[in-house]
């Protein structure tokens, strides 16, 4: 049974998960650049000195957003000069398959911080503070998320190689969207810690 105190951040943190898997994952399949989802490039965490994000992909580390965005993108590459699309019927409009896509089959998320408070405005802090209705602690939360699913390589469904995916994420309050009262497409929360793992 759930305690009173953390029902709301507890809510908060599943409905929060579910937009921000729908967000990140759309773009990694629409081959856009993810790091805009990443702590780093955030003013108001980075005026405060918060550290860059974690970022452990298959074991490899990267210092930041950018460098791995680069590997996607030799990735996509990599994965069209080696399939071929299918030829669309004459007359016919089809956009062309991504050549790397994440199918998300699961994913969890767990409260880690009920009351996350780092480089949160004032009017934040206070006890009966919120957005868009919510209570503050609704919006201050810090969460883990654990996502499994499908890693798609290749456009070409008759040589597609299709392998598991586990990524697991640390997400704390975007604070500048909140502060706008967002609507649910925008990143309310960003990524401190991102761990990738593909069979």
């Amino acid at each position: 049974m759930i305690p009173d105190a953390l029902k709301e951040p507890v809510r908060a943190s599943a409905e929060e998960a579910q937009n921000f898997i729908t967000l990140f994952y759309r773009a990694l399949n629409d081959s856009k650049p993810i790091s805009s989802f990443y702590i780093n490039n955030n003013p108001t965490y980075r005026a405060a000195g918060h550290k860059p994000a974690d970022i452990c992909i298959n074991g490899a580390l990267f210092a930041t957003p950018e460098e791995y965005d680069a590997v996607l993108a030799k990735q996509r590459s990599t994965s069209t000069t080696t399939t071929t699309a299918p030829t669309p019927t004459p007359g016919t409009t089809r956009p062309t398959p991504s050549p790397v896509r994440h199918d998300v089959a699961a994913f969890d998320a767990h409260v880690l911080n009920p009351d996350y408070r780092f480089a949160a405005p004032p009017e934040l802090l206070a006890p009966s503070s919120g957005s868009g209705g919510k209570s503050a602690q609704g919006v201050r939360v810090m969460v883990l998320v654990s996502v499994s699913g499908t890693l798609v390589l290749g456009a070409d469904p008759r040589h597609q190689e299709k392998r598991r995916f586990t990524e697991n994420f640390i997400l704390v309050p975007n604070w500048d969207a909140i502060a706008r009262h967002g609507s649910k497409a925008t990143r309310r929360f960003l990524i401190a810690s991102d761990q990738y793992r593909c069979d």
